[in-house]
């Protein structure tokens, strides 16, 4: 007899490869904090995959994938969800081959930390610059950061401001410099038309 796949939970940021969409799911407000990567089909929306991450360091939130490895953000909170004696300064980004074996881990400058108050890391996307563009959970601010040189803490490198509510963030593949994000009070997609930044 085949299992159905259980409801899901808390699903988060997600990204479109090849014609699936892999979305960040948890069990948000849930602890311990487990999380897994749902897989759908972006035509026809049938379910097809799932990796479990089971239980890490964090509440997965967002997914991308760059320079042949994944990119998934662990966030912890001081408030709903969170675990006592971690705050939002236990969140942190982790990176996998393309079997999912970890093989780098970096946290986020307390600047931009402070900046996520109670909350977190929610979303989060590589542009074509080999930049990380990053978001919190309520600000209207773009956070955009580069990979250390040496130790683990991400370097911020600038701010752009966006008309959002932090969340999900998306960059048009097919217009370069589209920058998508949401407006969650209005339940708007706003598009911003910029260029990411070099290095």
């Amino acid at each position: 007899m085949a299992r159905r796949m259980a409801r899901s939970i808390h699903l988060d940021s997600g990204v479109v490869i090849d014609g699936l969409l892999y979305c960040a799911h948890s069990n948000y407000p849930g602890v311990p904090m487990v999380s897994s990567i749902e897989i759908w089909d972006t035509e026809t929306l049938r379910h097809v995959g799932s990796r479990s991450l089971g239980i890490l360091e964090g509440s997965a939130t967002w997914i991308d994938r760059s320079d042949g490895h994944w990119w998934v953000a662990l966030a912890n909170y001081a408030g709903v969800g969170g675990v006592p004696g971690r705050g939002p300064e236990w969140t942190s980004l982790l990176q996998f081959d393309e079997s999912w074996r970890r093989v780098a881990g970096y946290v986020y400058p307390s600047a931009v930390v402070e900046r996520f108050e109670e909350m977190s890391n929610s979303g989060g996307t590589w542009g074509s610059d080999g930049r990380l563009y990053i978001t919190g959970h309520d600000e209207g601010v773009v956070f955009v950061m580069s990979l250390p040189t040496e130790g683990s803490v991400l370097k911020l490198e600038e701010e752009m401001p966006v008309r959002a509510e932090g969340q999900g963030i998306a960059w048009d593949r097919g217009e370069p410099g589209t920058l998508y994000s949401i407006v969650r009070s209005t339940r708007e997609v706003v598009v911003s038309s910029t260029r990411p930044g070099r290095r």
